[in-house]
């Protein structure tokens, strides 16, 4: 669904595991929302970006790879 942040994770080596436990959500909550099936509230896109700086919300959440 967002093929940006799943480059951005794998480029880093981090687990939907990994950043489900940095931002404060459940494994299980940041799968379904990674495959759409819920919307990431704004401060967990905020926190994402953050934990992945320099990408920007935009960036990451894009529905088409873009270069950054």
């Amino acid at each position: 669904m967002y093929p940006n942040l799943i480059v951005e994770l794998k480029a880093r080596n981090i687990t939907q595991k990994e950043m489900a436990e940095r931002i404060g959500i459940s494994e299980t909550s940041f799968c379904r929302k990674m495959r759409g099936c819920k919307d990431f509230r704004l401060k967990e896109a905020l926190l994402i970006s953050r934990e992945l700086n320099p990408c920007t919300v935009e960036y990451l959440f894009a529905e088409k790879t873009e270069k950054n």
